[in-house]
Formats: structure tokens, C-alpha cells, sequence
């Protein structure tokens, strides 16, 4: 597609085999693209292609995997890859650099059942959010490019009751971590900023204050602030809501829908261009059975 206006420019087939594949992440990085699979007919098989600029594609095979998360680095690519087995679900590390080698795995919470949530590259390392499920929580774990973890996982959630999900954004300088926790009663989103080293600025904010259950969170950074969205459930029907976090964790008034209409079947997403911070989201379309992507982009004004 055109970068300039979207347009249409080319297309080529990557795999010359006939079988059904599932899209699970894309990530750009200026200089090559990657993608992470799943080939249904193979059950929980997954892999990764890697595509530079010349159109040249390598594929590489993860096998049993219950879903890859991937995020971009200074060098390459990384990959989180969850992978079923008894009696521990492990969480796995793997690298792939810009000449499209693959490296690891490196096991992120060894003896420990663990899923990864989301990744964030910050110009030296990865920030990765995951639920460790041995011993029920939210942590902050730090993986340098070769898939080395730096220092020990911190806790996010500190006395929460973690939800499922989490997002995480780089400003440059620190964290922004959003995540669903029910230390309330039903699920509410919760924030937190953490310093590069692993040390926590400041205590947890509560960003959702409404009976209903508020899911699923994903959050940018704007170069001033942070914007969360997630799923909402308040008046009986989920929307896209959203808010402002001020660099230094202070909402920065009252949480808004992102539209009225229609309900949100989750799937957020986040991307940053210049100051500004993209959202789509998936609802369902007028025709039964059927489903649009809405995109809305938050302006800084100066």
C-alpha cells in the first residue's frame, strides 16, 4: 500500500502452498516487515515470515504455540511465543535480526506457568507485560536484544487482582502500563509508569470508576501524554472508551466514549505518527454477521 495516500501498489503471495493461515501480529521497523502465523491445518502451529524491503521473504517454524506477540527493535525483531505443554505453559523469547536470522528461545519465568500480555522496544531493550499465572499477578520483565532477561520481574499490580490483559507504551524515558484488575469488584483499568530501570514512579492510578466492567486495555504515547482505550460496558451495551494520562500519571479529566455507536467487539490497536496516537478497533457492521474496522487518530494541538 501507498504510504502516502493507501493505495493499492503490489501484491505477492508469501507461502506457495494451499492451506489456511491465520494473521496473529505484523510489525514494521523501517527496514523489514514481520509477521507471525498460524497454519490452522496444523493445529496450534505457528510461525514467523520476515520480509525486508527487497520483497525477499524467509519463514521460520515455532511450532506449538498458543499465539506469538511481536514488537520491533533497533536491530531486527522480537517475539514472544507462549508454548502449551504439562505440566507448564512456558513462555518463550525469540529474536530475529535484520539479516533475518532467528535466535533463542530464551524462557522468560522458568518453573512458572506465564503469558505473555505485550512487548515495547526502547531503543536498548524490550519491555515485556506478562501474567505469570504460578503466582497470580502482572510483571514488568526487561530482555535485552540477544533475549537475555536483565534482573528479575517486577510486579505491576501491587496488591491487584489481575485480569487478563495488559498494554504497555515507551515515552523515551520510562513506561506507561495499563491493565485490567479487579481488586474492585468487576474489571477495572488500572496505570502505572515505571522507570527503565524496573523501579516504579508512583503509585497505581485508577483510571475506570463505573459498576460495569471495563476490558481489554491498549495504550500509545502521544510525545506529551498517554492515551488508553479499551472496552466498556457501562449502559449495557460495550463501547470504545478512552482518557488522557499526563506524563506524569495524572488523568487528565474524565473518561470518554470513542463513539456512541456501535458496540465494540474489541481487537484494539495503537500506533503512533509524530505526536499524534491512531486507534482501530473492530463492531460489527450493518449486515448481520459481518464486521468493519473504525480507525480515529487524537490530534495534539500546541
Amino acid at each position: 500500500l501507498s504510504p502516502t495516500d493507501g493505495s493499492f501498489t503490489s501484491y505477492r503471495e508469501t507461502f506457495g502452498i494451499t492451506a489456511t493461515f491465520v494473521l496473529t501480529s505484523l510489525v514494521w521497523n523501517g527496514r523489514a516487515l514481520a509477521a507471525a502465523w498460524l497454519r490452522a491445518e496444523r493445529g496450534e502451529a505457528h510461525g514467523l515470515t520476515y520480509v525486508p524491503a527487497d520483497g525477499t521473504s524467509s519463514s521460520f517454524g515455532l511450532g506449538a504455540a498458543s499465539y506469538v506477540i511481536l514488537s520491533r527493535s533497533g536491530s531486527g525483531f522480537g517475539a514472544l511465543v507462549e508454548v502449551p505443554g504439562a505440566p507448564l505453559r512456558e513462555l518463550r523469547f525469540r529474536s530475529v535480526t535484520d539479516d533475518g536470522t532467528l535466535g533463542g528461545p530464551t524462557v522468560l519465568l522458568p518453573s512458572q506457568p506465564a503469558r505473555g500480555v505485550a512487548m515495547t522496544w526502547t531503543g536498548a531493550e524490550y519491555g515485556a507485560v506478562v501474567r505469570d499465572a504460578g503466582d497470580p499477578g502482572i510483571d514488568l520483565v526487561r530482555i535485552d536484544a540477544s533475549g537475555s532477561v536483565i534482573g528479575t520481574p517486577v510486579r505491576i499490580d501491587d496488591g491487584g487482582m489481575p485480569g487478563g490483559t495488559a498494554a504497555i507504551a515507551w515515552t523515551g524515558a520510562e513506561y506507561g502500563i495499563a491493565w485490567e484488575d479487579r481488586r474492585d469488584g468487576a474489571g477495572e483499568i488500572y496505570f502505572t509508569r515505571f522507570g527503565p530501570g524496573g523501579t516504579e514512579l508512583g503509585d497505581d492510578v485508577r483510571l475506570t470508576t463505573e459498576p460495569a466492567a471495563s476490558r481489554s486495555p491498549s495504550i500509545g504515547w502521544s510525545g506529551m501524554d498517554f492515551v488508553t482505550v479499551w472496552d466498556d460496558s457501562r449502559g449495557g451495551a460495550t463501547r470504545v472508551y478512552f482518557t488522557v494520562v499526563s506524563a506524569g500519571g495524572a488523568e487528565s479529566g474524565d473518561d470518554q466514549p470513542l463513539r456512541l455507536d456501535p458496540t465494540t467487539l474489541g481487537a484494539f490497536a495503537t500506533a503512533l505518527r509524530g505526536d499524534n496516537v491512531g486507534v482501530a478497533w473492530i463492531a460489527p457492521a450493518a449486515t448481520a454477521g459481518l464486521a468493519q474496522i473504525y480507525f480515529a487518530e487524537f490530534v495534539r494541538c500546541r
